[in-house]
């Protein structure tokens, strides 16, 4: 049974903001997900509909994934070795080989679910060829 870790849930955290909350059931447009509860109402009712099929859940880690990362503001760079060749970061497999001996488990690409202990992991990546910040 799927239920959002009580760590993004705790109201006094506010890692998942009731705009957020109420965006996504607006989004969803379903009489199980009113606008107008209040935060845990609105949690409960969102951890229900996850709990209808496997690809509604699916849609919940997924919105989970982007709220949460919204709220993410310090980023940590990992020095990996010294061998590192810079002239092949821009080649996708050099970058890849680098990478995913890093992930924590490739079976699990979502915030929500994994074991959280104090220490930064890697539980997925992107490499998005061209943005406003380079690549």
């Amino acid at each position: 049974m799927f239920s959002i870790p009580h760590t993004f849930a705790n109201e006094d955290e506010s890692y998942i903001t009731i705009p957020a909350l109420r965006r996504f059931a607006k989004e969803k447009g379903k009489e199980d997900l009113k606008t107008t509860v209040d935060r845990p109402q609105l949690i409960e009712d969102i951890e229900k509909y996850a709990n209808q099929s496997g690809e509604k859940q699916e849609e919940v880690l997924d919105w989970l994934d982007q709220v949460l990362v919204e709220g993410i503001k310090d980023v940590q760079i990992k020095y990996l070795d010294d061998t590192l060749q810079v002239d092949l970061l821009e080649n996708d497999e050099y970058v890849e080989g680098i990478l995913n001996p890093a992930l924590v488990d490739n079976n699990n690409c979502h915030l929500c679910g994994g074991n959280y202990t104090e220490n930064l992991r890697l539980y997925r990546y992107e490499i998005v060829p061209e943005s406003a910040q380079g690549r």
